[in-house]
């Protein structure tokens, strides 16, 4: 009998296995608007982006997209990508590469105000900080910008989850805060997974992670929660540190709280 929370559930691995990229046994929840993240390394994070687009098959585990076997159509009919390199596309200007996207879902015009598809793409590219590049060539976008017209893409699809690459890699300073306010902007429902090396990559985009170490996944945790928890060698390495937290009389604030006498400070 499924449970509340596996209806919810957009996107589940279970046991996933990609041995030969170091993926052994991987498990991870995505949740109707979750902003979540996967903390790996390069490799690992590669192959579950193709393991997830439906390109990569799996030796061992499950994957379920709405509770449903993902498969390689279903991804491309559900999810979207901002991939660390953006797939080529057919479309001549970026305006067209958006509308020329069919939606999962049919529009519901209930105003005379409804937007039409020019219109909706016009908006979902100012959103995505794109508004000024309407009629550029998609080939001769900016690295950060391309990946901002994915996340476009993406959207204009009505993907229920949108899976991004590594969301600070080839980016200006100008387009993560442009993809953080995009992603803020989308429908409650959509879910993000993020993948990533490090939680700092995801500082202020993911809410939790699943850190993956020695490819196997650990259990997910609140980032919020990781200064103060992080005990497992993995967490710690993921936070910056190579050794457990210890007390120490430095009153140094952590989480915006005063200073009291005792507080946790990382080894360097």
């Amino acid at each position: 009998m499924r449970t509340p929370a596996d209806v919810d559930a957009v996107l589940s691995l279970a046991g996933v296995a990609v041995p030969e990229h170091g993926l052994r046994d991987v498990t991870v929840t995505v949740h109707r608007g979750a902003r979540h993240a996967v903390i790996a390394d390069p490799a690992a994070g590669a192959a579950l982006v193709a393991v997830l687009a439906g390109e990569q098959p799996v030796s061992g585990g499950q994957l379920l997209l709405h509770g449903r076997p993902l498969t390689a159509d279903r991804a491309a009919d559900g999810v979207g990508f901002v991939r660390l390199t953006p797939r080529p596309t057919s479309a001549a200007t970026v305006a067209g590469a958006v509308t020329a996207i069919r939606r999962r879902r049919p529009p519901v015009r209930t105003t005379p105000t409804a937007l039409d598809g020019h219109q909706r793409a016009a908006a979902i590219l100012r959103g995505c900080g794109l508004a000024e590049d309407l009629l550029t060539p998609v080939d001769v976008l900016p690295p950060g910008k391309r990946r901002l017209l994915d996340l476009a893409i993406a959207q204009a699809s009505d993907a229920d989850l949108i899976v991004i690459e590594e969301p600070n890699a080839r980016l200006t300073g100008r387009d993560i805060h442009q993809l953080s306010l995009a992603v803020a902007t989308l429908p409650t429902a959509t879910a993000v997974l993020y993948l990533a090396g490090t939680v700092t990559a995801v500082a202020g985009l993911a809410s939790h992670i699943t850190a993956i170490q020695e490819g196997r996944s650990l259990p997910p945790t609140s980032i919020a929660g990781l200064p103060g928890r992080a005990q497992h060698p993995g967490e710690l390495a993921l936070t910056g540190r190579t050794e457990r937290p210890r007390l120490t009389a430095d009153p140094v604030p952590i989480g915006g709280r005063p200073p009291s006498t005792l507080q946790r400070k990382a080894v360097p």
